[in-house]
């Protein structure tokens, strides 16, 4: 605008004196008309094309702030869930350790009762064995004895024990303990020739094949 001012007064001053510089001003206005006409075209469409661009940026923007909000979301909700997930794992891991321990000292408990009661059956089974082999061998020397006292002596003092173990097992019942009882309180003093200790003999022999079996 000043410079148009400028213009304006140089035309003014020249009047009348020259028809050729003011049309040179009109010229020069129009062509100032047009470059200002150009200009504000240009800069029409440079606003137009930086103003698309800001609405499609901030859409962009918008959905992408939206889909990251909704994202957010969505992790957070699993972040809960998987903590609540967490928190209950560590409640059932620590009662599985709990039950693991109660477990292994029960283990502990049954494997010590098991290794004694197995050590109770060995000893056990090694005194019924002894005793099924006196008994077999006491029988066997019963039937030949015949009237050897010394013979019969013996068989008492072998069987003692395993009439012993017989009676604390149980296993002699009247009147069988009966015959027992006085075949060995009179083994060191009855004759075997003699008849009674034939009947004694025929009892403890029918108590050694009882127990035998």
């Amino acid at each position: 605008m000043a410079r148009l001012c400028g213009i304006v007064c140089l035309a003014l001053l020249a009047g009348a004196a020259a028809v050729t510089p003011i049309e040179k001003v009109i010229s020069l206005i129009e062509g100032m008309r047009d470059d200002v006409k150009s200009e504000g075209s240009a800069e029409g469409s440079a606003y137009e094309t930086f103003a698309c661009f800001c609405k499609d940026t901030t859409g962009k923007k918008s959905s992408s702030v939206q889909k990251g909000t909704e994202k957010i979301g969505l992790l957070s909700s699993d972040i809960a869930d998987k903590t609540q997930e967490r928190k209950d794992d560590n409640t059932e891991l620590s009662e599985r350790k709990q039950k693991d321990e109660e477990l292994n000292s029960k283990l502990d408990e049954t494997s010590a009762r098991c290794a004694k009661q197995k050590a109770e059956y060995e000893a056990e089974a090694a005194d019924l064995s002894k005793a099924i082999q006196g008994l077999g061998d006491a029988l066997k020397s019963m039937r030949a004895s015949g009237d050897n006292k010394a013979s019969f002596i013996s068989i008492s003092q072998t069987l003692g024990k395993t009439f012993a173990m017989a009676d604390a097992m149980n296993l002699l019942k009247a009147p069988k303990h009966k015959a027992v009882a006085a075949f060995l309180q009179e083994s060191n003093s009855v004759d075997p020739s003699d008849p009674e200790y034939k009947f004694h003999s025929d009892d403890i022999i029918q108590v050694c094949d009882d127990l035998l079996v």
